[in-house]
């Protein structure tokens, strides 16, 4: 794709004008706006101001009915189901509404889920699956973004007295829906749900939306599905690209320096929030992580802190661990039944969604960078390690620690930048390493050690 141009759509200018007017929005976005609709007929309350009475009924997607009458036969009678999804992000968000929705209904619901292995059972609701259902004794198994063409996995639950309910969206024109299942999925013929074009866990959505209509927190419900992706936009895409911007504005000793600060910003961020309380030897374990990487990034010398350069970067690097430190603290509202590798697939994919008009704008700008086997090799390093693998581990172990005891081991980072600098470019790995470790280490064993019962 060298040397290649986006080709922008043209549009009417004055419309555009009238647009940003009118909504007081930039031109770039009342552009798009213009773009997407025609004519003056333009959702603009709907759009910018969304609200919860503006979603569709869900009584309007054709068999609604019928599977909420399966869903409340098996909630009274206390029938055994299984959440089938895909693995993608659309399966693993339905998987968690769907469980979530049931669960609010009846907290003792025998209920399991099962996202399939690719390598082992492929795509789609498999006959495997459908199996391990009948073995399993399930009553109702419930799929979501699979099974709208999985007719013989249908099939061969039925056949094992295993009913299934079916929310998905992949279905080709002219295409017929399993004839032995109860289906949801707006694509297919006579359904008059006024959006056809619903990804799964839209249909997943509005499914939980029938469920929980009379449920007195019904408003409070919705609203929360919104907080994965209010994790992956702070955890990842905000972090990530406000170092990048501190990086390119600054020195990395001002951004090393900065980053020491996450422990506080951490231990504050959990006091705001959720009312944690440090005690004083964890307190005092925080300061001395916080010395230990000073003295690492200072090079061994007070005065050199005294001369880095802080004002061209300082913002935003400030703003990248305010960031990733309200995120450390908000892991732990993760949904129960989401695994690690699932929550981080969310937050990689949340933040894509996020980064990628960026991205767009960068390439108009200046172009697509040249990918010489360098580069190649210094995009695959941050995508395995610091995008995926550290993200990973970080998780894990505030889940694992809690955010407050998590959040001292960032000033190993330094100790390790060193390591790092000392075995691929030679660089030396001096006394103040060695003695910063130390004292960082000392420092985690005051913040993590138990508490005497």
């Amino acid at each position: 794709l060298q040397g290649a141009r986006w080709a922008l759509r043209t549009v009417d200018t004055d419309r555009v004008g009238v647009l940003s007017e009118r909504t007081g929005l930039s031109a770039t976005a009342a552009r798009c706006l213009a773009l997407r609709f025609d004519g003056e007929d333009l959702p603009v309350s709907d759009l910018l101001h969304p609200k919860l009475e503006h979603l569709h009924d869900p009584m309007s997607m054709r068999n609604m009915e019928a599977a909420l009458d399966r869903l409340e036969h098996a909630l009274r009678t206390g029938e055994k189901l299984r959440v089938v999804t895909d693995y993608d992000v659309d399966g693993t968000t339905s998987s968690l509404i769907l469980q979530a929705a049931l669960k609010l209904r009846n907290p003792d619901l025998d209920l399991s889920y099962h996202i399939p292995n690719r390598f082992e059972e492929g795509y789609g609701f498999s006959v495997i699956a459908a199996r391990k259902a009948i073995e399993d004794g399930v009553d109702l198994v419930v799929t979501a973004d699979i099974g709208v063409r999985d007719h013989a996995a249908v099939a061969e639950a039925r056949s094992g007295g295993v009913d299934v309910l079916v929310c998905d969206h992949h279905l080709p024109p002219g295409a017929d829906v399993p004839t032995d299942a109860i289906v949801l999925c707006p694509p297919q013929a006579t359904c008059s749900y006024p959006n056809q074009s619903l990804a799964a866990c839209g249909v997943s959505l509005k499914l939980a939306q029938g469920l929980l209509k009379d449920h007195p927190r019904h408003d409070d419900i919705v609203r929360s599905m919104l907080k994965l992706a209010a994790i992956g936009v702070l955890g990842h895409a905000l972090f990530v690209s406000f170092v990048y911007f501190s990086l390119a504005a600054g020195p990395v000793p001002t951004v090393a320096v900065l980053q020491t600060t996450m422990p506080a910003v951490v231990v504050t961020a959990g006091f705001i929030l959720f009312r944690d309380r440090l005690s004083l030897i964890q307190a005092l374990g925080t300061g001395i992580c916080i010395v230990g990487a000073l003295l690492v990034v200072a090079a061994g010398s007070p005065a050199n802190l005294l001369g880095l350069d802080l004002t061209k970067s300082v913002l935003w690097m400030l703003g990248a661990v305010v960031m990733y430190g309200i995120f450390t603290v908000l892991i732990r509202i993760r949904p129960e039944g989401l695994s690690d590798l699932g929550f981080l697939w969310m937050l990689v994919m949340a933040s894509l969604i996020f980064l990628s008009p960026l991205f767009v704008w960068n390439v108009l700008k200046n172009g697509l960078t040249e990918l010489t086997p360098g580069v190649i090799a210094a995009v695959t390093y941050i995508t395995l390690g610091p995008g995926l693998a550290a993200a990973y581990f970080w998780n894990r172990g505030v889940k694992l620690l809690g955010s407050n005891r998590a959040g001292v081991f960032i000033n190993l980072m330094p100790i390790f930048s060193g390591a790092i600098a000392w075995l691929v470019l030679g660089e030396v790995f001096a006394w103040y390493h060695l003695v910063g470790l130390i004292i960082i280490i000392s420092g985690i064993s005051l913040v993590t050690r138990k508490r005497a019962s």
